[in-house]
């Protein structure tokens, strides 16, 4: 069976046509609006592919938002030894070509998260050489603390100090002189 897939946002981007054209004999539709992780018709699209079954988009941004995205929806069309075709970007198949791509794609978003983490790393070593502090906004003042550490050890319990600091108990327990 030959699916189609779209992403729409308004009626200028319905590529319906075009996919039943291309011989879809079933065309998933999901709107622009949804963010990527809630794609249901996607997955349920990726879901009904059997063994020879090939999905077919009009373009590559219309499957994917991302390098990232793309590869783990080429892998799962694949896992299920569907096909998958892109009109507008023949080059992007899971041919025995689009297995070499899709190899290929997977170094580049591999390559892709060293980078943002690398980058990442450098920025916080620049905040921390600035004094910015990370992480977490402490939710006691170090005089709050203090006085927390002085009602402890006067016997009052976890809870009562909590409470009056409005935190929770664990946040009194973690204190340390």
């Amino acid at each position: 069976m030959i699916h189609g897939y779209m992403i729409s946002s308004s009626d200028s981007q319905d590529v319906s046509a075009q996919l039943k054209a291309a011989g879809c004999e079933k065309i998933h539709r999901d709107t622009r609006g949804t963010a990527k992780t809630e794609r249901v018709r996607r997955r349920r699209a990726i879901g009904e592919l059997n063994s020879g079954d090939v999905l077919i988009v009009a373009r590559l941004n219309q499957i994917a938002d991302s390098t990232l995205d793309l590869v783990s929806t080429l892998t799962a069309i694949t896992d299920r030894k569907a096909v998958f075709r892109s009109l507008a970007d023949p080059w992007a198949d899971t041919s025995l070509r689009g297995a070499r791509l899709l190899t290929m794609l997977e170094g580049i978003t591999a390559f892709e998260r060293d980078v943002r983490s690398a980058r990442t790393e450098a920025g916080q070593a620049r905040a921390v050489a600035r004094g910015v502090k990370l992480g977490r906004k402490p939710k006691l003042t170090p005089k709050q603390e203090q006085d927390a550490l002085r009602r402890r050890k006067r016997g009052e319990t976890l809870a009562t100090i909590a409470e009056s600091y409005n935190v929770s108990h664990s946040t009194i327990s973690r204190l340390v002189a």
